[in-house]
Order: structure tokens, then sequence, then C-alpha cells
């Protein structure tokens, strides 16, 4: 299996919104394990159940998907899907986030931060996953079967097959996972997500000034940041990675 890559959207290191999904995760955006059972605890009381709720976003890290994973096509590099996504982000200006709060999903499957989303942040997804889409892959047909296209609306399948994922464009759904299933018992689990929300991040905003990009070297690994491209005229990092995988 291929490498995959991934465009999110993920706050800067120093942030206090990074700080918070490093704390709830447990694993920041450059690490490619999350902590032994040797290592100091979390501040959630029950270390298990901590476990158990955030082993799945964890593998992805602390983000909101605005190109969902994907594989590059055979005639792609991986420093050619970096200079595309540079390009991308010197057409935008930071977009502020005002409102963030933990909420459940429209599902009420998993907990997530989410807001509003102002028109310029769904400008920024859609061009995000048409621009960049010559770099993708086709699905394989277990990736579509994972998606459960019977499940999905008429113009969902649509996106799924045009781009590789149902949630985008009109479907696209600004939000940042913090958890994996719940159940009615662990609401304790979720006081304890916006008690620690509302002590991290002052205001409940952040600034949308950068898209990184991520990459899983196999399905069995975390998903890594190899590169951050702040949007306009701010400064752009670009940690050095093998050209091909």
């Amino acid at each position: 299996m291929t490498a995959r890559y991934a465009i999110y959207y993920a706050p800067a290191d120093t942030s206090d919104l990074a700080r918070f999904g490093n704390t709830v995760l447990r694993r920041t955006a450059m690490q490619s394990r999350r902590p032994s059972a040797n290592d100091s605890g979390p501040a959630f009381a029950d270390s298990i159940r901590w476990n158990a709720l955030t082993q799945v976003p964890a593998r992805y890290g602390f983000h909101s998907t605005i190109k969902a994973p994907f594989e590059l096509t055979p005639d792609a590099t991986a420093n050619e899907l970096l200079s595309a996504t540079e390009q991308l982000c010197a057409q935008f200006s930071p977009i502020e986030l005002y409102g963030l709060r933990v909420q459940s999903t429209p599902s009420s499957a998993f907990i997530a931060l989410a807001q509003p989303q102002p028109e310029e942040l769904n400008r920024l997804a859609a061009a995000a996953v048409v621009d960049l889409d010559d770099y993708r892959a086709p699905l394989m047909p277990a990736d579509i079967a994972r998606r459960r296209p019977e499940t999905l609306s008429l113009r969902q399948r649509r996106h799924l097959q045009d781009y590789g994922y149902p949630h985008v464009l009109d479907d696209f759904n600004f939000h940042m996972t913090l958890s994996g299933a719940l159940v009615p018992d662990d609401a304790d689990f979720i006081a304890w997500l916006e008690q620690t929300f509302g002590e991290m991040v002052p205001g409940a905003a952040a600034s949308l000034d950068r898209l990184a990009v991520y990459r899983q070297t196999s399905r069995e690994t975390a998903f890594v940041r190899i590169a951050e491209f702040p949007f306009a005229s701010q400064d752009c990092s670009r940690p050095a990675f093998a050209q091909r995988v």
C-alpha cells in the first residue's frame, strides 16, 4: 500500500488551539505514536476510556479536513503536491474563527469543535478540493465501500466519484474531531472537553491562517505533518522529506 496524503487546517503549534488539541489527543502534528501506558496520564481521569475515545482521531492528528486522504497519481510527486498547495495558500488571507465550541456532530456519533462557516472558508475548501484533485489517484473499491455509498445522497455519491470524498463543496462541514463513537455514559468526557477548551482557548477564537500537508506511510500508521503553508504574506515552513515514497 502506498502512502496517503491529506490537506488539513492544523493550527500553529504555538497557538492556544493547538495546545488544546494536543492536550485532548496527546499527540502533536510531528509525532508518529501515542504515549505508552508508562507515560504520564492524560488530564481526563479515566485513562482507559480516554484512550478508547481518542484513539481514532489521534491517528489523524488534531485538524479540520480540507481535502480528505488520498494516494498520489502515478505521475505525480509529493514535491509537486507541496508546490501546488503552497500556490493555493498564496491566494487566501487568514480567516478568523469566532464561536468555536465543543458540540456533537449532526449524526451525534462523535464530538468535535465546530462553528458557523463563513463564506471564505467554503471558498477555501472548494478550491483545495478542486484545484488539487489532479494529484489524487482514483479510490480503490475497498475505499469506496468503506464510505458506504448506499447511505449517501445522490450528490454525495457524485462527490465521492468525482473527488474521492462525499462531504465536499455543498456538503462541506468544518469541524475538528475530538472523539470516536460515544455512548450516553460519556457525558463526563464531554464535560471535560468543554471545561478544558474554555480554559485553554480564551474567547473561543482562532485564526485559520494556514494549510498543512500530512502523510500516512501505510494504513496502519498515523498521519504526520510534512509541511505547512501560512496564507498570503505570512512566512512558510517546509520541513525536508523524501520526494517519493
